[in-house]
């Protein structure tokens, strides 16, 4: 039987856990369910405080040998993940903590760093997670929002906040922390404006089906302009034909807006339609019929008639324009049918179809193939650097990070490393060659303990310090194969 009164009334702990676990879902009413979930989620935070304390401790019984000294590029340096006023950790200790755990090595630095912060920087907003009286997700907003200030500074937002941080949602506790932050620190409060305006940025991430993300930080009346913009273009499409929703038409304005001449272009004709100077916007066999706007403005009758708007690269001068280099993945299958998926570096698969109908409104230039199965003994000069034809070998056999959990694809500004080193005999060749971020480059070279074979092109044994195997394949995957004896 369980009891809502006596469980609702447990501390989080041991002993809650049991009571929630064991329960059947069957057999709890309307009641009994809100109960349980309500103290479930008092058992996360107090299970999150246990994770905290934890992570603290890995840091406890990892310091550096001695404080960092700027500069210091040939040993393991001393890091500090959290803020003013938390310890310093081994550099490597960290790298480790990540593999272990099957994460990032940033990722392990932000989590360490959240521990340390959460323990010796707001100790009030600690004791209410570990009483199961605030949500681990409020907890991470807090800290997020105390990066950056001085021990000092982070104690009097704990002082502020811990006592509501549960009783206000995620926008409120948003304003209510930045206007702590000025009262306590006002020229923290001017750095942070400051460098909110040095982080401006524009960012295109791949996602599915053949689409990308957008995220912009950019000054506000820019972004006010950039979206009339869009809505500008994304009518004139309509006017000339473009039945498709709004949302997807203003998706294809950023196509067009990435080409102002063909912008401006598509602006003229629209405007030399409208005033009768073009009878239709551009040469079509299908008859179409034209209505007058209550605005007094001429537009193509949806519905009517079908015209496939030009795309943007149709109205370009190519000679005027930039050129990008785009490398796609596929077999000869997908080559000669134009069917099947194609992968395309930096986004992702989307479909062959998808892919030669983007690339039928542009000029192609079709570079000849790296086959990498044609000669595996690619060969540089010996003891130089990965140049050339060969650098573009090596980071097309090893396409994703091969560190263990990097979950990155290979970029060409990252350190090419010799697998076996260069002063110990290794080869400048392709079965040799390792594309590796520079804080995993610095792992694999100083960090004692760690090992790494390449037994062919593209795969990458690890052995981390403490003896667990992983094996990194083509694809990305990391694969854990447990602790060898043998190394």
């Amino acid at each position: 039987m369980f009891d809502t009164v006596r469980v609702d009334a447990m501390a989080p702990g041991p002993q809650l856990a049991q009571e929630l676990l064991t329960v059947d879902p069957t057999d709890l009413d309307h009641e009994q369910l809100l109960v349980w979930l309500r103290c479930w989620q008092r058992f996360e935070a107090y299970g999150e405080s246990r994770r905290v304390e934890m992570l603290g401790h890995y840091a406890d019984i990892h310091p550096p040998e001695e404080p960092d000294q700027p500069g210091r590029l040939w040993t393991e340096r001393a890091q500090q993940p959290g803020g003013d006023g938390t310890p310093q950790v081994a550099e490597f200790a960290v790298d480790e903590l990540a593999v272990a755990a099957g994460w990032s090595q940033g990722r392990a630095f932000g989590q360490l760093g959240d521990a340390l912060d959460l323990r010796h920087r707001m100790p009030r907003l600690f004791a209410r997670l570990a009483a199961g009286e605030v949500a681990p997700v409020k907890v991470r907003q807090v800290l997020r929002a105390a990066h950056g200030l001085s021990l000092l500074a982070a104690r009097r937002l704990d002082e502020a906040i811990a006592p509501i941080v549960d009783k206000i949602g995620p926008r409120r506790l948003e304003q209510e922390i930045e206007q702590v932050l000025i009262a306590v620190d006002p020229a923290e409060a001017d750095r942070r404006a400051d460098a909110a305006t040095q982080r401006r940025r524009v960012a295109v991430s791949k996602d599915e089906h053949g689409n990308c993300q957008i995220l912009a930080d950019v000054d506000a009346l820019d972004g006010m302009a950039f979206d009339a913009a869009i809505d500008h273009v994304a009518d004139l499409l309509r006017d000339l034909g473009d039945t498709r929703a709004k949302d997807i038409r203003r998706a294809a304005a950023i196509g067009w807006l990435a080409n102002p001449a063909a912008t401006m272009a598509l602006a003229r004709r629209h405007r030399a339609w409208q005033t009768g100077d073009q009878p239709l916007p551009w040469p079509t066999s299908v008859d179409c019929r034209t209505e007058t706007t209550t605005d007094g403005h001429q537009r193509l009758v949806p519905g009517i008639w079908r015209l496939d708007p030009p795309e943007p690269a149709d109205l370009i001068d190519h000679q005027l324009w930039p050129t990008a280099t785009i490398v796609m993945h596929l077999d000869h299958q997908t080559w000669q049918t134009q069917t099947g998926p194609v992968d395309l570096t930096g986004h992702g698969p989307i479909t062959a179809e998808h892919a030669f109908d983007r690339l039928r409104h542009h000029q192609v230039t079709i570079k000849p193939v790296i086959d990498l199965n044609d000669d595996l003994r690619w060969t540089g000069t010996a003891g130089t650097d990965f140049t050339g034809t060969l650098r573009e070998a090596v980071l097309l056999a090893n396409r994703w990070n091969p560190y263990p959990y990097a979950d990155t694809e290979s970029k060409d500004t990252d350190d090419l490393d010799h697998t076996v080193p260069r002063n110990h005999g290794g080869p400048t060749t392709l079965d040799n060659g390792a594309p590796l971020r520079r804080r995993q480059h610095r792992t694999k070279t100083f960090a004692n303990g760690w090992r790494v074979k390449q037994p062919e092109p593209g795969i990458h044994i690890w052995r981390s310090p403490e003896g667990r195997i992983y094996l990194c394949d083509r694809r990305g995957l990391t694969h854990d194969l447990g602790k060898t004896a043998a190394g």
